[in-house]
């Protein structure tokens, strides 16, 4: 768990662009749209906010 502290912090810290409708964009470059680290990240500030 000490190790993943800094990764936590910098993720809750993370405040990511907002398009013209005030939504959050998350971008990807993996060809699976279900299992990537904009999926990992939306569910994690979803989830802290």
């Amino acid at each position: 768990m000490s190790k993943q502290r800094p990764t936590i912090k910098l993720a809750r810290a993370y405040d990511p662009p907002k398009s013209s409708t005030g939504h959050h964009v998350l971008l990807y470059a993996a060809k699976d749209e279900e299992h990537n680290n904009a999926v990992v990240l939306k569910e994690f500030l979803e989830h802290t906010r």
